[in-house]
């Protein structure tokens, strides 16, 4: 599953096997093959990430909107 993530200053896209997110109506898990949703994030919380190599990553998100797709996600992000 590929994960771009959009910034006002660099996209950068990652091959991922889960992303973990908080919302206002709590915590989820999205894995290849979740359902297509958007999701608004929690601000100032952590967008963390499990890459394929085995290894995670985290991204402090001030604002924020993740689309999901079957196969792919985009984290949309302001404010930096």
């Amino acid at each position: 599953m590929n994960l771009t993530i959009i910034s006002p200053r660099e996209e950068r896209v990652y091959d991922v096997v889960w992303i973990d997110i908080q919302t206002p109506v709590g915590q989820f898990v999205i894995q290849p093959g979740h359902a297509p949703d958007i999701f608004i994030l929690s601000p100032h919380k952590e967008v963390s990430f499990g890459l394929k190599s085995g290894k995670h990553d985290a991204v402090l998100v001030r604002q924020g909107v993740l689309e999901v797709m079957r196969h792919h996600a985009t984290l949309i992000m302001a404010g930096e």
